[in-house]
């Protein structure tokens, strides 16, 4: 001690030191806390909600619209494939030749031709025999044949077609035609000694089979179909639209309709075909498409 009164060594207080209890103090009046309140958040969710929604519609109908088109291309090329089949077969068809044989207004059969070839040789290898140069594939047993007759190369009175089937037909190259010894067939045509007699060398020879194009049902749907003679219907393009999915027009030189076979000049064929898959309205998405055949003379 050092005799001062009151002086001595004293621990401070909270006051001096600053310690103390923690005190929380509210905020003052108009001052916000970090963070979002209850209806912002909801506010927030319904916007999103609506900004989705919109997105998911507008997604859709894009997928539905390409799905639309999607349809449509392939309805056309449907469509496009199927006419350009019949239209090559029915270009080969002589009307005035009597090819025509069924004139429908859903279908049509007519003989189609397969193998063309010229006589270069009449009996060379046996009475009934003739050599043909094929110009294309060659020529096969049992195919039914048109040989031309010609008595005089003068005048066209007597010119004729000998039908039948043909016996035999040998391997191309077995026999040869020509000076420059082309490649030939040995063919037995089934005609008799006394129509070969009418055959002259250049005359043509062709194979044919009779084909019929029209519409057949499987499972419920239609589809254009051909059909060779003996054979079943095969399905090709489709489906179309029932009852009016195929139809046949015959016209004559003139452009006008015709029953006789004999006389049509060229046929026209509309072909529409139908797919599961619907426009924005609802409608089953369609095609159609109409091509003009002439035939050959």
């Amino acid at each position: 001690m050092n005799g001062r009164k009151g002086m001595g060594c004293a621990t401070p207080g909270p006051r001096e030191t600053g310690e103390g209890p923690i005190r929380w103090r509210s905020p003052r009046p108009g001052h916000r806390s970090a963070g979002f309140t209850l209806v912002e958040l909801l506010v927030a969710a319904v916007i999103g909600t609506v900004l989705m929604g919109a997105v998911y519609q507008v997604l859709v109908s894009n997928q539905r619209i390409s799905g639309v088109q999607r349809e449509q291309v392939v309805a056309h090329q449907t469509v496009r494939a199927g006419l350009d089949l019949l239209a090559q077969e029915l270009r080969e068809v002589s009307a005035s030749g009597g090819d025509l044989l069924v004139l429908g207004g859903d279908s049509v059969a007519f003989r189609a031709f397969r193998a063309h070839g010229v006589v270069c040789a009449v009996a060379a290898d046996g009475a009934t025999s003739i050599r043909v140069m094929p110009l294309g594939r060659p020529f096969a047993d049992e195919e039914q044949l048109y040989v031309f007759a010609d008595d005089d190369p003068e005048t066209a009175v007597d010119d004729a077609w000998f039908s039948s089937i043909t016996q035999s037909a040998g391997t191309l190259g077995a026999v040869t035609c020509g000076a420059d010894n082309r490649a030939a067939q040995r063919i037995m045509p089934g005609l008799s000694a006394t129509q070969l007699l009418r055959v002259r060398p250049g005359a043509t020879v062709r194979s044919w089979e009779r084909v019929r194009y029209g519409m057949v049902v499987r499972n419920g749907e239609s589809f254009l179909m051909r059909q060779v003679q003996g054979q079943a219907a095969a399905p090709l393009v489709g489906p179309l639209e029932p009852g009016v999915g195929l139809v046949f027009d015959y016209l004559d030189a003139i452009g006008n309709e015709t029953a006789a076979a004999a006389q049509v000049a060229r046929v026209q064929i509309t072909l529409r075909t139908m797919s599961e898959a619907r426009t924005e309205a609802g409608q089953q998405v369609r095609d159609s498409l109409t091509t003009s055949v002439f035939l050959r003379n």
